[in-house]
């Protein structure tokens, strides 16, 4: 195969942003949640793509490649997004002293739940498959401090391994399970008020 039938095959950068630009942004948004940076990653994607043509030899679907490499800039994205963050010593401080009060309020001394679990009207199995669940789960997701975000969107939505998130972050085992209970925590109490206990 010439060079030229190749590059047909593989289809022209000019079109990617129409063929491939709705997939890519709502891949994003679902990890970020934030309609501008989604944007921006997605963007990021694209210029990385074309500097990378000449590479891309066709093995998987260019939407795939895509994909692959959008993956790669979320996980910087949260990368940069932990260095940055000048108050992490503040807000882990915070989150320490709120998850204290959390713990207390949602456990007795013998451990087990100071109020029991909430009484959920809807079968949870079926509200996963409600579309105005997803827009309450994701408007619960954003309210996240970002620290607690970018581990439960690696570790519950990316699935990655416990090793590869704190590779990735750059944190412990024992600092991820805290910033995993405190990210349930918080998104089961969110839930419980806006969608499972709602009249």
């Amino acid at each position: 195969m010439t060079d030229k039938e190749h590059a047909s095959e593989r289809g022209s950068p000019d079109d990617w942003l129409v063929e491939h630009g709705d997939a890519l942004f709502a891949f994003a948004m679902i990890r970020v949640c934030q309609r501008e940076i989604a944007e921006d990653l997605v963007q990021d994607t694209l210029v990385s793509a074309i500097k990378a043509w000449a590479k891309f030899d066709g093995r998987s679907a260019v939407r795939t490649w895509l994909i692959s490499i959008l993956k790669r800039k979320i996980i910087d994205h949260f990368r940069r997004q932990q260095v940055r963050d000048k108050a992490q010593k503040e807000q882990e401080e915070q989150a320490a002293s709120a998850e204290k009060h959390n713990h207390q309020s949602f456990f007795k001394k013998n451990g087990y739940w100071a109020d029991g679990l909430g009484h959920w009207n809807q079968n949870p199995s079926k509200a996963v498959e409600n579309r105005e669940f997803w827009l309450v789960f994701q408007e619960c997701r954003k309210k996240l401090p970002p620290l607690l975000q970018s581990v439960f969107v690696l570790r519950e939505i990316e699935q990655l391994s416990k090793e590869e998130v704190c590779s990735q972050l750059e944190i412990n085992p024992s600092n991820l399970s805290v910033r995993l209970f405190r990210a349930r925590m918080n998104l089961r109490r969110c839930l419980e008020i806006n969608w499972f206990n709602r009249e």
